[in-house]
């Protein structure tokens, strides 16, 4: 998928480069606060048009976890640091109104297209009674796919600086969920913890998520994928130079 993914991203810039019109590379600005990379470039169909990509990706990142999970006085979790990885795709296409601010300028609507991957890594360890302070890990994988529409407005300074503002943006996609938990622990046994695991399905219900009894006991771990919808809001802020 990311191979995928950076081809289409390749000849979008290249197909678009050779052509005698306006490029602009923006930078999302609010999205480095956290961590995350923004990166957009549009091209300039005509008076009225124009298509945007933007690509982003979380920079990665270990962060502190103390929390303790207790399901009985034998069981016990204690999660002890974490891991983030992200990136993501938005495609879009931009229709801009107003006849004294031809494209790139002014207000604009913009239907788009997203898809965005992360994964997330808890080291943990855990007592049962019989083992004390056993290793495990937690790795949650989440991707989606959606579709909606953003509006907003930019103005171009100078002929060459940009300012982006998409100030509004509503959508719906859908989210696979994996997540997978293994322990170094030889004694654990994963078809029965398989078997546990959805007779509490079966009680508790899925709240929503679709498919989450796709559960598979592995040699190394027990594996969860599950599906849920997801509505998407947009906002970004951005600076940019035109070209």
């Amino acid at each position: 998928m990311k191979r995928t993914l950076l081809i289409i991203a390749t000849l979008f810039v290249v197909l678009t480069s050779g052509m005698a019109q306006n490029h602009i590379v923006k930078l999302g600005i609010p999205s480095l606060l956290y961590g995350r990379a923004n990166l957009n470039y549009e091209f300039v169909l005509n008076d009225k048009t124009s298509l945007n990509l933007r690509a982003g990706a979380q920079f990665p990142r270990n962060f502190p976890v103390d929390a303790v999970l207790q399901e009985d006085p034998n069981d016990e979790f204690r999660i002890n640091s974490g891991k983030w990885n992200a990136y993501g795709f938005t495609p879009s296409y931009r229709i801009y109104f107003g006849k004294n601010n031809p494209a790139p300028q002014g207000f604009y609507v913009s239907p788009y297209v997203s898809y965005n991957k992360n994964t997330v890594t808890v080291d943990m360890e855990y007592d049962d009674g019989a083992q004390i302070s056993v290793p495990a890990t937690m790795k949650v994988g989440y991707s989606g796919i959606g579709g909606g529409v953003m509006i907003g407005n930019q103005w171009v300074i100078n002929e060459s600086f940009v300012i982006d503002f998409n100030y509004f943006g509503i959508g719906y996609g859908l989210q696979t969920i994996a997540m997978k938990f293994s322990s170094s622990d030889p004694s654990v046994d994963y078809d029965q913890l398989k078997d546990e695991l959805e007779a509490e399905l079966e009680n508790t219900g899925n709240n929503g998520v679709n498919d989450i009894d796709n559960i598979e006991a592995l040699d190394d771990g027990i594996k969860i994928k599950a599906e849920a919808p997801s509505p998407q809001v947009k906002f970004s802020f951005s600076l940019g130079y035109m070209f």
